[in-house]
C-alpha cells in the first residue's frame, strides 16, 4: 500500500508541470513598466512619480519602490518616486523591477513667471544711413555705451512656454511668446511701431535664470526709419534684473507710448 501510495504521489507531482518539470500556467514575468510623472517642472516643484508593470501573463502590478534619477543636479528622487526639481537640464526617472526598467524624461525650468523690474546697460552701438550723425543715434544727444535705462517685464508661464511683455523706460513693445531651452534660457523678438508709422524697432530678449528670482540676459534692437535709409544697432545686457512679484500685472500705467519720431523714441527709452 505504501508503495502504491508514492506512486501516486510522484505521478501527480509530474503530471501539474511540462516535460521538463518546470510549472505549468500563464508567465508572471514583467514584460514592460510605465512611470507616471509631468514631463516639465519648474525649479522647485515636487511631484510624485507613479509605475506600473505590464505583466506578460496579463495583468498589472504596481511598483512603489526602487525609483532613482540619472541626474541628481536636475532632479532627484527618493526610494518611494518623490521627485524633486532642483536645477535646469534634462533628467531621468527610472525604476527597474522585474529585469524590466520604466523611465520617464523630465525638464527642469526656471520660474519665471511674475513681474520683473531692473535695469539695461548699452554694450554697443552702430548705425548707418540716417542713423549716423544727423540723428545723433550713437552719442551725443543718442545712445552711448555703458548709459542704462530702465527695463521692466511681465512674463506668464505654462510648463516650458512663456509670454513676456517688455518695458524699456516708457516705451511698451508687443507681448511675444518663447519657449525654455534645458539650460534655462529663452528667446522672443518682438516689435513696437508707431502709429505713423515713422520708427519701428524690432526688439530680441535673450533671458536665462539659474537662480529663483533673479535673471540675467541681452537685449538686440533694430531701429528702422520709414522711407529712410539704413538702420540702427543697439546692444544692452540686462543689471540687477529681479522679480519683484510673482503676480503678473500690467505694465506701467496699463498703457501702450508709441513713439512718432526717432528722437521721441530714444527719449521715451532714457
Amino acid at each position: 500500500m505504501r508503495r502504491i501510495a508514492l506512486a501516486v504521489l510522484a505521478a501527480g507531482l509530474w503530471g501539474c508541470g511540462g516535460s521538463d518539470g518546470s510549472p505549468s500556467g500563464p508567465s508572471s514575468n514583467t514584460a514592460s513598466i510605465a512611470v507616471t510623472l509631468s514631463n516639465v517642472l519648474k525649479a522647485g516643484q515636487t511631484e510624485q512619480a507613479s509605475a506600473t508593470a505590464t505583466l506578460s501573463g496579463g495583468g498589472s502590478q504596481t511598483i512603489t519602490t526602487g525609483f532613482r534619477s540619472d541626474t541628481p543636479s536636475v532632479a532627484t528622487v527618493t526610494d518611494a518616486g518623490l521627485v524633486s526639481a532642483v536645477g535646469n537640464g534634462l533628467a531621468n526617472i527610472y525604476v527597474v523591477s522585474g529585469g524590466r526598467q520604466g523611465t520617464r524624461n523630465l525638464k527642469v525650468v526656471p520660474d519665471l513667471e511674475g513681474t520683473w523690474r531692473g535695469t539695461h546697460v548699452v554694450t554697443a552701438c552702430s548705425g548707418t544711413g540716417f542713423f549716423l550723425d544727423p540723428v545723433m543715434f550713437c552719442g551725443g544727444t543718442g545712445f552711448s555705451v555703458g548709459q542704462s535705462g530702465q527695463v521692466s517685464a511681465s512674463i506668464s508661464q505654462v510648463l516650458d512656454s512663456t509670454t513676456q511683455s517688455f518695458a524699456l523706460g516708457g516705451l511698451n513693445f508687443n507681448s511675444a511668446t518663447g519657449m525654455i531651452a534645458p539650460d534655462g534660457s529663452t528667446s522672443i523678438t518682438t516689435t513696437v511701431i508707431s502709429d505713423s508709422p515713422t520708427i519701428g524697432i524690432q526688439l530680441t530678449i535673450r533671458l536665462s535664470s539659474s537662480s529663483a528670482g533673479v535673471a540675467a540676459g541681452t537685449l538686440s534692437e533694430t531701429w528702422t526709419a520709414l522711407g529712410l535709409p539704413g538702420t540702427g544697432q543697439l546692444e544692452s545686457s540686462f543689471a540687477n534684473f529681479v522679480r519683484v512679484t510673482r503676480t503678473v500685472s500690467a505694465l506701467p500705467a496699463g498703457r501702450r507710448v508709441l513713439p512718432r519720431s526717432v528722437a521721441d523714441a530714444m527719449r521715451l527709452m532714457q
